[in-house]
C-alpha cells in the first residue's frame, strides 16, 4: 500500500465488528497520533527470538537423537564385534599353527637337501641354495624392521600415552600438547601402509599369475572323468578270456558306466557354470565367500550356532561393501548352489573312481576264473559241461553285477534328486518366510500410517470446533463489552451533570458564606485605642518565660513529639541480636544451623494475634 492511499484506507475502511461510534473513535485516534490501550501491539523482535529459540531447541533435540541413534549404533557393533572375535581367534590361532609348521617343514626339507647335495657332490649348488636362503631372511627381516616394527612402536606409544593421559591428575593434557605431531606420524604411518598393501597385492597377483600359468595352481579346474579312451582299461582290453562273450559284456559294461557318470557329471556342471555367471565379473567375491564360509563354520561355537547366518552377512557386509544386503543375500544364495554343485560332482568323480576299480578288480577276478576253468577243459568230457554251467553261472553273476550297479546308479541318482529337492524346498521356504514378515512388517506399518491420519484428522476437527467455540465466545464477550461500555458511558455522563450540579450549589454556598462573614466581620470590628507604650512594653509570653507573673515551672527540654518506637536499651537487650552478633563474629551467621538456632528463639514480648499469618508458616514450613 503506497502512502498516497493510506489516508483514504484509514478514513473509509470498516471491519464488520465495527460500530459507527466506535469506527468515528479509532478513526480520530488515528488521525491525531493517538495509540489505543484497547490493542496490544506485536513486538516482533520478541516474535522472532522466540522463533530462533524453537529452532535451536529442534536443532538441539535433532542432535541428541543422532546422538542416541549413534550409540546404539555403536552398542550394536560393539556386540557385533564381541561375536566375531572368539571366531578370529581361533583362526588366527590355526593360521599361526600352520604357518608354523610349514616354516618347519621347509626347514627340515631344505636341511635334507642341502645334506642329499653336499653327499652327492654339488657343494656350489648347494652353498647357492643356502645363500639364496640367507638373502630371503635378510629381506624378509628388513620389511619387517621397515614396515612392521615402526607399526608396533606407533601402537605401544599411543598406549602409553592413552595410560598416561588417563592416569594422571590432568586427563589428555599430555595428549593435547602433541596431537599435531602425533596426527601427522599416524597419518604418515597409514599412507606407507596403504602403498606397501598396494604393492604387496601388485606382487601377490604376479605370483597367482606365474602360478597358473606353470599349471600349479588353477582356479579356474572343475572336477572331471578320464577321457572315453581312457574308459577301456588297458589291463583289460589285453587281459585273455576264453570267453569271448564275457569280454565283451565287461567290456560294455565300462562303456556303459563311464557313459552315465559322464552325463550325470555334465549336468552338474551345467548347473554348476550356471551358479558361477554370477561370480563371472569378480572372482574375489566367490573367494571371499567360500573362506568366510569355511572359517566360521569351522570356528563357530555351539552357543552362537543360532546367529551364525546373522554373522556371516555381517561379515560378508563388511568385506563387499560395494553391495547392499539384499544382493548379499542373493550372493549367497548363488554361492550355496554353486558350493553344493561343486561337492555333488567331486562326490561323482569319487564314485566313478571307486565303481571303475571294483569293476576292474571284478572283471580280473572273472577273467582268472574264465581262465582256470578253460584250462581245464581238455581233462574230461564231463568237465565241459561243468565249465558251460560255469560260465553260465558266471555270466548270469556279470549281469547280476550289471544290474546291481545300475541299481546303485538309480538310487544314488534317486537319493541326490531327492537331497537336491530338498534343499531347493529349505531355500523357498526361508525365502517365504522372509516374504511373510516383510509383508507383515508393511501391513503394520500402513497400519499405523492409517492410525497415525486418523488421529491427526481427529485433532484437526477438535481444533476447529475449538476454534470455532472460541470465535463464539469472543463475539459474545465483544458484544457484552460494548453494551458494558455503553452503559458506562451513560453513566459517566450523569455523574458528571450530577458533580456539576452540586459544584454550581457549592459555588453559590462559598458565596453567600462569604457575604455572611463580612457582614459578621463589620459588627465585631475592633476599635484599638492609641497607646504607644504598648508598643515597647514587654508581652505576656515573654514574662512567662522570665517567670514574672505567673508561678508554673515551665520545662523546655520536654520532647516536641511522642515517642512510638524502640529505645536503645529495648534494642540491645533482645537476646536474638546478641546471638546473630555471635553467630557473625564466628563466621556461620548464613548456615543452615544458624537460621534453625536463630527460628527457635523466642522474642522478648510476644506478638498481637492480628499480625500472625498462617499463609507465611505454612510457606516457611515447606
Amino acid at each position: 500500500m503506497s502512502g498516497r492511499n493510506l489516508r483514504d484506507f484509514v478514513i473509509s475502511h470498516r471491519t464488520q465488528y465495527q460500530d459507527g461510534e466506535e469506527q468515528k473513535h479509532l478513526v480520530t485516534r488515528m488521525m491525531m497520533g493517538m495509540d489505543s490501550n484497547r490493542y496490544k501491539k506485536i513486538n516482533y523482535e520478541e516474535a522472532r527470538e522466540a522463533a530462533f529459540r524453537f529452532k535451536d531447541n529442534a536443532v538441539a533435540t535433532g542432535a541428541r537423537l543422532n546422538h542416541l541413534k549413534n550409540r546404539a549404533r555403536i552398542g550394536k557393533e560393539r556386540q557385533l564385534v564381541k561375536q566375531h572375535y572368539p571366531i578370529w581367534r581361533e583362526s588366527h590361532k590355526e593360521l599361526r599353527d600352520h604357518l608354523r609348521g610349514a616354516e618347519y617343514v621347509y626347514q627340515s626339507v631344505f636341511s635334507d637337501l642341502i645334506k642329499s647335495l653336499s653327499n652327492i657332490g654339488y657343494l656350489d649348488y648347494a652353498s647357492d641354495l643356502e645363500q639364496c636362503d640367507s638373502e630371503v631372511d635378510a629381506e624378509i627381516k628388513k620389511f619387517s624392521q621397515a614396515i612392521i616394527m615402526p607399526i608396533q612402536q606407533l601402537i605401544n606409544d599411543l598406549k602409553i600415552r592413552l595410560h598416561r593421559g588417563t592416569s594422571g591428575p590432568n586427563i589428555h593434557e599430555s595428549l593435547k600438547e602433541d596431537v599435531d605431531d602425533i596426527m601427522n606420524e599416524i597419518d604418515s604411518v597409514k599412507s606407507q601402509s596403504l602403498s606397501v598393501g598396494k604393492w604387496l597385492s601388485h606382487q601377490q597377483m604376479i605370483l597367482e599369475g606365474d602360478l597358473e600359468k606353470a599349471d600349479i595352481i588353477s582356479n579356474d579346474a572343475y572336477p572331471s572323468l578320464p577321457p572315453v579312451e581312457s574308459a577301456l582299461p588297458v589291463g583289460i582290453v589285453l587281459a585273455e578270456c576264453p570267453d569271448t562273450e564275457l569280454k565283451s559284456t565287461i567290456l560294455r559294461q565300462f562303456i556303459d558306466l563311464h557313459t552315465n557318470y559322464n552325463r550325470r557329471l555334465k549336468e552338474e556342471l551345467a548347473r554348476l557354470q550356471g551358479a558361477e555367471s554370477l561370480f563371472s565379473k569378480s572372482k574375489d567375491k566367490s573367494w571371499i565367500f567360500s573362506v568366510v564360509y569355511d572359517l566360521y563354520h569351522r570356528h563357530i561355537s555351539p552357543q552362537s550356532r543360532e546367529s551364525l547366518h546373522f554373522l556371516i552377512i555381517d561379515m560378508l557386509a563388511h568385506l563387499i561393501s560395494k553391495n547392499n544386503k539384499s544382493e548379499i543375500l542373493e550372493l549367497e544364495s548363488h554361492f550355496l548352489k554353486q558350493r553344493y554343485s561343486k561337492k555333488h560332482c567331486e562326490l561323482l568323480v569319487s564314485n566313478y573312481n571307486r565303481d571303475f576299480g571294483n569293476l576292474i578288480s571284478n572283471s580280473l577276478s572273472a577273467f582268472a576264473e574264465a581262465r582256470h576253468v578253460y584250462a581245464n577243459a581238455d581233462i574230461a568230457a564231463k568237465d565241459r559241461a561243468k565249465q558251460r554251467k560255469i560260465c553260465a553261472a558266471l555270466h548270469e553273476k556279470v549281469i547280476s553285477l550289471r544290474a546291481k550297479q545300475e541299481e546303485i546308479l538309480q538310487l544314488e541318482a534317486e537319493l541326490e534328486e531327492r537331497s537336491r529337492r530338498k534343499h531347493f524346498e529349505e531355500e523357498e521356504k526361508r525365502q517365504w518366510l522372509e516374504n511373510e514378515r516383510r509383508y507383515r512388517m508393511k501391513k503394520e506399518i500402513t497400519k499405523y500410517q492409517r492410525q497415525r491420519k486418523a488421529m491427526e484428522q481427529q485433532k484437526q476437527m477438535e481444533q476447529e470446533k475449538r476454534l470455532q467455540i472460541l470465535k463464539s465466545e469472543i463475539e459474545n464477550q465483544r458484544k457484552i463489552d460494548q453494551e458494558r461500555v455503553n452503559y458506562r458511558a451513560e453513566k459517566i455522563k450523569e455523574r458528571n451533570e450530577i458533580q456539576a450540579i452540586k459544584l454550581k450549589a457549592k459555588i453559590e454556598d462559598e458565596i453567600l458564606k462569604q457575604q455572611r462573614l463580612d457582614n459578621l466581620r463589620q459588627t465585631v470590628a475592633v476599635e484599638a485605642k492609641f497607646d504607644p507604650e504598648r508598643l515597647v512594653a514587654d508581652t505576656i509570653s515573654s514574662k512567662a518565660r522570665q517567670g514574672i507573673g505567673t508561678n508554673e515551672e515551665v520545662s523546655i527540654q520536654a520532647p516536641l513529639f511522642d515517642v512510638h518506637g524502640y529505645s536503645q536499651k529495648q534494642i540491645e537487650g533482645d537476646v536474638r541480636l546478641r546471638v546473630e552478633a555471635a553467630l557473625r563474629n564466628a563466621g556461620i551467621h548464613e548456615s543452615e544451623y544458624a537460621r534453625r538456632v536463630l527460628s527457635n528463639i523466642p522474642p522478648p514480648t510476644q506478638p498481637r494475634r492480628d499480625t500472625d499469618s498462617s499463609a507465611l508458616q505454612y510457606m516457611f514450613k515447606n
